[in-house]
This record gives structure tokens, C-alpha cells and sequence, in this order.
């Protein structure tokens, strides 16, 4: 039973395979979204207090926005 569901969604777990070899450890990697959540979390720690959620919502998206910005010229590994 379990077996015969792996293989209904077989080309969806390996779909990365699809993709060129040298690019496929930064398809599948989440060392960029972990980068991401650790920098924010960083600086939200800073600020210690919000007056309300949406002053939150634009800090994070401030930090997003400049993240983007710092990393836009970054070329991944096999992207090149």
C-alpha cells in the first residue's frame, strides 16, 4: 500500500532530477530560505515590540526588499 503510493507520486518527489546536475543541490536545498528567516528573526528580535501588525508586516517587508536588493547580483552554484 505504501509502496504503490511512492510510485503514484514518484515524478513529483524527483521532479529536481529533471533539471541539469549542477544546479540540482540549489534546487533542492533551503539554505537560502533558512538565510532569509534567520536574518529576519534577527533583526525582529532587535526591535523587541510592534505597536500593531501591520507596522510588523512592513518591517518584514522592508528586510525582504533589501535582502533582494543585497543579493540580486548573487549567481548560485550551476547558474552561471
Amino acid at each position: 500500500m505504501i509502496i504503490s503510493h511512492i510510485r503514484s507520486i514518484e515524478k513529483e518527489l524527483l521532479a529536481f532530477l529533471a533539471f541539469p546536475a549542477a544546479i540540482r543541490s540549489t534546487i533542492y536545498s533551503t539554505n537560502i530560505i533558512e538565510s532569509l528567516n534567520k536574518k529576519i528573526k534577527r533583526k525582529t528580535k532587535a526591535k523587541e515590540q510592534f505597536p500593531n501588525e501591520k507596522s510588523l508586516d512592513n518591517f518584514i517587508g522592508v528586510q525582504i526588499i533589501s535582502y533582494n536588493e543585497k543579493n540580486f547580483n548573487r549567481i548560485h552554484r550551476g547558474f552561471d
